[in-house]
C-alpha cells in the first residue's frame, strides 16, 4: 500500500498532536505494535475518544495486522465523526484497496479529493487504480493534473505521455515526451544513461505507431549515440525505411543485424531484392552459409525456395548433416515442407537412400575396418528415428512403430525412441500402453526434467493420476503432496491435464477445484500489475510498461485460460441438465415403502442433514479462531486476503451452474479469440440463459472457424427460433440481434 496523505489541521491539542505525527512515522516504518499502542493512547483522553484520523489511522494499522473486521468498523467510525477529513476518506480507500475492492476505493479517493483537490499523494493513488481499471481518459486527467501542480518533476509529465498513448492521442503524446527528454538532456553525451536513451526509444515508437515514419528515420539518427539498446533502435529504423519504401537503406541495416544474429528469419523475410526477389534470397543464403557454416536459417532458408531437383540436392545434404550430427530436432526443423506432398516425396525418398546406404555400410564394414570418413555408427539409428516421426506424420502408425522398435533395438538406452513410442500410441489412441512407454523412458533418465513431465502427461490422459503424482514428487517440494505443490507454482499444465482426468473419472467437484484455482491464478495475474504501475514509471522503463499493460489487456487469451474455461462450462452445462428431483433421496423413491415409512426416512434424512450443516459451521467457526489466534501472534506482518475455500463438495452441487459457467467465459467475450470449442461453449450456456445476442455472435465466429461442423448446422436450427424470442429486449440489441440472424439464414455450408 500507498502511504497516507499528510495531514491537515487535526484539532489535537499540542501534546497528542506530537503523538499523531510519531503514529504516522510507526505506521511508514511497519512498526505496527507500536503505532496501535499509539493510537489507543490518543484515544483514552475522554475529549478525544473519537477522533477521526486517529480512529481511521488506528484500523488501517489493524488492517495491516489482520484484523480486517477491527479495522473496517474503526475506520467507519473516524469517517462517521469527521466526514469532511480527507485522511479518514484516504485511508477508507487504502484499506478498499487493500481488498481489491479497486471501485469502491477510487469513490473514497475521489471524496478525498472534493476536500482537498491538489493533494499529490492522493492524486497518484486515484491514477493507479484508474489505469488499473483502464479508466484510460479519468488516468490521463488525473496525470495532468499531477504534471501542472508539479511541472518540474519529470516523472509526471513522463506518466501523462503513457496517459496519452494508451488513450491513442499520438501527436500530443510526441510533443510531450519530446518536453519531457528536453528537460533530461545532458549536457555532454558521455553522462547519457540508459533512463535517457529509453526516452529516446519510447518517443521513437510513438512517432511508428502514429505512422510519422520519415520524424522516426530522423530522430533515430540523430539521436542515435545516446541509445544503449542498439538493437532495439535498428530494427525500429527497418521498419520505418520499409515504410517510407527506402528499401536500400533498410537492406543496409538488415545487413548488419544478420551479422550479429544470423538465427532470426524475420530479417531474411524484411530483405528486398530489385528483381526476382526468391533468386536473390537464395544466392544470399548462400553467402551467409559461408560467413556463417554453424548457422541452420540460412539451410533451411532455400528449402522453402527451391522445387525439383534444385531441392532434392538440397534436402539430402540437410539431412544427411542433421542425422550425422544425430539431431533429433531434425523431422521438427523440416515439418513445415510436409505441406508440399511433392516435398515430403522427394524427402522419403532420399532418407530411404540414406537408409540403404547404411545399412549396406553396416553390413560390409566392421569397426575395425571402419575410417574417419565413414559416417558415424549413430547415424542409422538416427534414420530409423526420423522414418518413424516420417510415417508417424503420414499416419501410418504401423510402419512408425516398426521404424521406432528397430532404432530401440540398434540402442535400447536412447530415452528419444521410447518417448516417440509413447507419442505413436497416444496417436493411436492407446492411452495407457503410451503411458507405460513413457515411464519406461524416464527409468531410463530420472533427473531429466522434461522426461519427467512428460510422463506425468502421458500417465494423466491415461486417468492413472495417482501413478503421475507419485512421479512428479520427484520434482516438487518434499513435505508436500506434489498436486497442491504444483497447483501453487501455477503450473498450468498440470492443472489442465488433472482437471480433464479427475473429470473424466467422475470426480466433478475436485476437477471443478482445479479449474477455479486456475481462475484464481489468473486474477491473481491482473492483480500484481497493480505494483508495477509507480514502479515502472519510476525506473523509467516505459516501454516495457505499455506492453505489460496489453498484455494484461489479453491474458485470458492465453490457452491455458482459455482451455480451462471451456472444460468448466461442459462440467456445469451436465451439471444444468440434471434436475434435481424425489429420487435424489436415498430410498424415498422406493415403492416397496409406505407413506408412512418415506415420511419418517425424509425427516431422518433431514435431521442428519441439519446436523451435518451444524458441525460444519462449528468446525469453520473454530479453525476461523485458529487463524485469528495465529495472526496475533506474529501481528507486525501484513495478512493476506483470504479467499473463500473451495470445498468440491459445494462446488459439485452449485445453485446456479449456468452462472458459474458465465463467470468462466464472461472474461472472453470481449476477445476475439478463433477457437471453435469456446464459441461452442458459449453459445450452449448464453442460448440457454436467454442472451440470444452472445449465442448469435457466437455462432457466427463458429461458421467462420469451421463452417462445415455437425454442430454449426444444430446451432443454426436452434438459432432460428429465436427470432421469435428477441421481441422483448431492447431496441439496440435487438436490431443487432436480427441482422445477425439474417446473416445465419443467408449462410450456406461450403
Amino acid at each position: 500500500m500507498t502511504g497516507v496523505a499528510e495531514n491537515h489541521n487535526t484539532s489535537l491539542p499540542p501534546k497528542e498532536a506530537g503523538l499523531f505525527k510519531r503514529l504516522l512515522k510507526m505506521y511508514e516504518q511497519k512498526q505496527y505494535k507500536m503505532a496501535l499502542k499509539i493510537a489507543k493512547q490518543i484515544l483514552s483522553n475522554p475529549k478525544l475518544a473519537d477522533h477521526g484520523e486517529t480512529l481511521a489511522m488506528k484500523g488501517l494499522t489493524l488492517s495491516y495486522m489482520g484484523r480486517k473486521e477491527e479495522a473496517y468498523e474503526d475506520v467507519k467510525r473516524g469517517l462517521k465523526s469527521d466526514l469532511k477529513s480527507y485522511v479518514c476518506w484516504h485511508v477508507y480507500g487504502l484499506i478498499q484497496r487493500g481488498d481489491k475492492k479497486y471501485e469502491e476505493a477510487m469513490k473514497c479517493y475521489v471524496n478525498a479529493l472534493k476536500i482537498d483537490k491538489d493533494n499529490i499523494q492522493i492524486l497518484r493513488d486515484l491514477a493507479t487504480l484508474q489505469v488499473q481499471l483502464r479508466d484510460l481518459e479519468g488516468f490521463r486527467d488525473t496525470r495532468y493534473r499531477l504534471a501542472v501542480l508539479r511541472p518540474s518533476q519529470r516523472s509526471h509529465w513522463l506518466a501523462y505521455a503513457v496517459a496519452l498513448h494508451l488513450q491513442g492521442e499520438l501527436p500530443l503524446a510526441i510533443k510531450v515526451m519530446e518536453e519531457c527528454r528536453k528537460l533530461a538532456h545532458p549536457e555532454k553525451r558521455e553522462d547519457c544513461d540508459v533512463e535517457y536513451g529509453e526516452y529516446i526509444l519510447y518517443q521513437l515508437e510513438l512517432m511508428m505507431e502514429a505512422g510519422s515514419f520519415p520524424e522516426a528515420i530522423e530522430h533515430s539518427l540523430r539521436y542515435e549515440s545516446y541509445v544503449f539498446d542498439n538493437v532495439s533502435l535498428l530494427e525500429n529504423r527497418v521498419k520505418a525505411y520499409l515504410a517510407s519504401g527506402k528499401k536500400k537503406e533498410a537492406n543496409e541495416i538488415l545487413f548488419t543485424l544478420l551479422d550479429r544474429n544470423a538465427e532470426n528469419w524475420k530479417y531474411y523475410q524484411d530483405l528486398s531484392f530489385p528483381t526476382d526477389s526468391a533468386e536473390n534470397l537464395l544466392e544470399f543464403c548462400k553467402e551467409m552459409q559461408k560467413s556463417k557454416p554453424s548457422a541452420r536459417t540460412p539451410k533451411k532458408i532455400p528449402l522453402t525456395l527451391t522445387q525439383g531437383d534444385e531441392f532434392r540436392i538440397l534436402v539430402r545434404s540437410y539431412l544427411t548433416q542433421g542425422l550425422q550430427k544425430g539431431l533429433p530436432a531434425l523431422f521438427n526443423d523440416i515439418k513445415l515442407l510436409y505441406k508440399e506432398p511433392s516435398k515430403a516425396s522427394i524427402i522419403e525418398e532420399e532418407v530411404f537412400k540414406i537408409l540403404d546406404m547404411e545399412k549396406s555400410r553396416s553390413s560390409q564394414v566392421s569397426p575395425q575396418t571402419s575410417s574417419d570418413e565413414d559416417l558415424p555408427a549413430s547415424t542409422l539409428l538416427w534414420t530409423y528415428y526420423f522414418l518413424a516421426q516420417h510415417s508417424d506424420q503420414k499416419r501410418d502408425y504401423i510402419k512408425a512403430l516398426e521404424y521406432v522398435d528397430l532404432a530401440i533395438e540398434h540402442t535400447p538406452t536412447l530415452v528419444e525412441s521410447y518417448s516417440f513410442k509413447a507419442k505413436i500410441y497416444k496417436h493411436m489412441n492407446r492411452l495407457v500402453e503410451a503411458a507405460d512407454c513413457m515411464d519406461e523412458a524416464q527409468s531410463l533418465d530420472t533427473s531429466d526434467r522434461f522426461i519427467n513431465y512428460k510422463t506425468g502427461k502421458y500417465l494423466l490422459r491415461a486417468n492413472l493420476v495417482d501413478r503421475a503424482e507419485t512421479i512428479l514428487a520427484k520434482f516438487t517440494r518434499e513435505g508436500m503432496k506434489a498436486s497442491e505443490n504444483l497447483c501453487d507454482m501455477q503450473c498450468f499444465w498440470y492443472m489442465i491435464e488433472s482437471a480433464r482426468a479427475l473429470n473424466r473419472l467422475g470426480k466433478v467437484g475436485e476437477a471443478l477445484k482445479i479449474l477455479h484455482v486456475i481462475d484464481r491464478h489468473f486474477m491473481d495475474i491482473v492483480d500484481d500489475q497493480l505494483d508495477f504501475h509507480a514502479y515502472c514509471l519510476r525506473k523509467s522503463t516505459i516501454r516495457s510498461y505499455v506492453a505489460l499493460i496489453r498484455l494484461e489487456d489479453s491474458v485470458r487469451q492465453h490457452k491455458f485460460y482459455v482451455n480451462a474455461a471451456v472444460l468448466a462450462a461442459e462440467i456445469y452445462l451436465q451439471l444444468s441438465e440434471k434436475q434435481p428431483t424425489d429420487s435424489d433421496d436415498d430410498g424415498i423413491n422406493d415403492p416397496s415403502m409406505s407413506a408412512a415409512d418415506k415420511k419418517k426416512l425424509k425427516n431422518k434424512q433431514r435431521k442428519a442433514k441439519k446436523k451435518a450443516d451444524s458441525e460444519r459451521i462449528q468446525q469453520e467457526a473454530a479453525e476461523k479462531a485458529k487463524a485469528h489466534t495465529k495472526v496475533k501472534k506474529d501481528d507486525d506482518e501484513p495478512a493476506a486476503a483470504q479467499k473463500e475455500d473451495l470445498v468440491p463438495e459445494k462446488l459439485a452441487k452449485p445453485e446456479d451452474p449456468l452462472e458459474q459457467a458465465c463467470h468462466f467465459l464472461r472474461p472472453l467475450l470481449v476477445l476475439d479469440i478463433p477457437h471453435f470449442d469456446l464459441h461452442r461453449v458459449i453459445f450452449d450456456v448464453y442460448q440457454r440463459k436467454g442472451k440470444y445476442a452472445i449465442a448469435v455472435r457466437s455462432l457466427l465466429r463458429m461458421m467462420s472457424l469451421q463452417p462445415n461442423h455437425p454442430k454449426v448446422a444444430e446451432c443454426r436450427t436452434v438459432c432460428l427460433d429465436f427470432e421469435n424470442t428477441v421481441n422483448g429486449v431492447p431496441s439496440a440489441i435487438q436490431e443487432v440481434t436480427q441482422e445477425a440472424l439474417l446473416a445465419i439464414k443467408q449462410f450456406v455450408p461450403v
